[in-house]
């Protein structure tokens, strides 16, 4: 390596270490809150139904037009970000639905309650496509994936402070002569204000206009940046037919998607699901239906596991329908399912079926089809840690620990 390219990674490496540090835990902590924003209703409702009055039905459907308006001004948010600059942009919307959370304290009963949440969803819309648009701006393509990732664990992060920090503002109950629900708005509210104002100082717009950067790691950036600007394809206008049928689109949703931790389960709604011609449910026909002597199954409730088994090949083959790179989607995923049980008439926890798909980019195999025996489940999960890259002696708790690798399906 020439002593010019061991300068310019090094411009690199401390470049990218100073901006993922100004803007990833900040915006990180904006999310925070925007998050926190976003539940906050249903503690303050512990309160505030019973004082305002409201019924179920009026505080759902005052609840649900934060994300109707959200939903209509969330794409011009955006492009307002881009014409007025993310630094003014982000801190307007941070600004705007600090104050109005801090006025929901103020509501007397279901209209005003109505009109807040309302005013609430537009002024918040385009917060979190903003800020990862934002970020766009600053981050070389090899850097997104694993910045976004990190920038997404303040969703759990919000689950697991949020619930108890609404709760203990609650228990200021009658300081100063407001409601506990009121406290939560205003204590909620105050400090997206403040943060929407620090942005004005830790935001900046675009890398060359970033003075807290040396003029080095300044050009470099720029320099970077315009290089990722030139290597993109427009794809001209589309029609909305043809954006939701464009496979680079429905790639990217996918990938974006890959961001974050989700889980996709079968559980109440599909327990209570009932086929033609049939009037007990899934749940009920698996604990009442007796076992066909000759085919050894309970039948109904193997034709909804059949059910649930092809959405779960429709899902796999709809990732390897879609090319990316030498291979498809699928080859650059890795796809985990298993069931909460192997004989569902008596619930079962001996032999519980668990699948993989995808390869990981190249780390996993396919095709096996392997017997755990006596072996937790849990050594699946450690495996698919292991190759995910996450450093961790052992896997699960009490019986189900397991520091065993199964290596039959590693690449």
């Amino acid at each position: 390596m020439t002593a010019a390219r061991t300068e310019i990674d090094e411009i690199e490496k401390v470049t990218m270490r100073r901006v993922i540090l100004r803007l990833v835990p900040f915006l990180m902590i904006c999310y925070f809150f925007a998050l926190l924003d976003r539940v906050n209703v249903g503690f303050a409702a512990l309160q505030m139904n019973k004082d305002l009055g409201l019924t179920p039905a009026m505080f759902g459907f005052g609840a649900s037009l934060f994300f109707f308006s959200y939903f209509l001004v969330e794409v011009p948010s955006n492009l307002a970000l881009q014409k007025f600059g993310a630094r003014r942009w982000i801190a307007r919307i941070m600004i705007t639905w600090g104050l109005v959370t801090a006025c929901m304290a103020f509501v007397v009963g279901p209209y005003s309650l109505y009109a807040m949440r309302f005013i609430l969803g537009a002024a918040e819309a385009g917060f979190f496509p903003g800020a990862i648009l934002y970020l766009t701006y600053w981050l070389p393509a090899e850097y997104r994936a694993r910045i976004l990732a990190t920038f997404t664990v303040s969703i759990p992060l919000a689950t697991f402070l949020g619930s108890p920090l609404s709760v203990g503002l609650l228990e200021l109950d009658g300081a100063l002569g407001l409601r506990g629900w009121q406290w939560l708005f205003i204590l909620e509210g105050l400090p997206t204000v403040l943060l929407g104002l620090a942005c004005l100082f830790v935001l900046t717009d675009r890398p060359e206009g970033a003075s807290w950067l040396t003029n080095e790691q300044r050009d470099w950036l720029t320099a970077r940046m315009a290089v990722d600007a030139a290597a993109r394809k427009p794809v001209g206008h589309l029609s909305l037919w043809q954006l939701a049928t464009n496979k680079y689109f429905l790639v990217m949703a996918l990938v974006c998607d890959q961001t974050r931790l989700v889980n996709m389960a079968y559980s109440s709604s599909f327990a209570g699901t009932t086929k033609p011609g049939y009037t007990k449910t899934h749940h009920v026909a698996t604990h009442e239906e007796p076992i066909d002597e000759k085919l050894g199954i309970q039948v109904s409730p193997h034709w909804f596991t059949m059910q649930a088994m092809k959405h779960w090949a429709g899902f796999v083959q709809a990732m390897a329908a879609q090319k990316e790179g030498d291979g498809n989607l699928l080859d650059n995923m890795l796809v985990y399912a298993h069931s909460d049980q192997e004989f569902a008439k008596i619930h079962s926890l001996d032999g519980i079926p668990m699948f993989t798909a995808g390869k990981a980019g190249g780390k996993l195999k396919t095709g096996y089809h392997i017997a755990g025996n006596t072996d937790p489940g849990t050594r699946l999960g450690y495996t698919l840690l292991k190759v995910m890259g996450v450093d961790t002696p052992t896997w699960g708790s009490k019986s189900n620990r397991t520091s065993k690798e199964i290596s039959e399906i590693l690449a």
